[in-house]
């Protein structure tokens, strides 16, 4: 958060995010994986109830984002997926329902998982 957003940061590779993603032409799905670890569901929990209230997300002032960042995901995809080790690794893995139009994707409904592993 103290970090200059201007400034290179080099990372080590046990540090660097993994990306995958697949599609079943259904579902474009994403997975983004750290190894820090530091994602707490309390924190996810606090962004996602903007999700479920009526209106609009307002964004926070802060050191570092806007609080949106989970906002915008939440409502642009049909499953998301957390899988939290405290101190070894955070994946979330979103999915993107592609198939029939928006109206198909307003109506298949939504899916929220959050694991937290020992």
């Amino acid at each position: 958060a103290d970090a200059d957003r201007r400034e290179k940061v080099c990372l080590n590779d046990d540090e660097r995010v993994q990306l995958q993603y697949a599609c079943d032409g259904r579902n474009v799905a994403l997975a983004v994986k750290d190894r820090f670890g530091s994602l707490d569901r309390q924190v996810i929990v606090k962004y996602l109830r903007r999700c479920f209230a009526d209106g609009q997300a307002e964004m926070e002032q802060k050191k570092a984002g806007a609080g949106l960042g989970l906002y915008m995901v939440f409502n642009s995809i049909t499953q998301l997926t957390f899988n939290i080790q405290r101190g070894v690794a955070t994946e979330g893995i979103a999915a993107f329902y592609v198939r029939s139009g928006a109206r198909a994707f307003k109506l298949s409904g939504r899916s929220l998982n959050i694991f937290l592993l020992q």
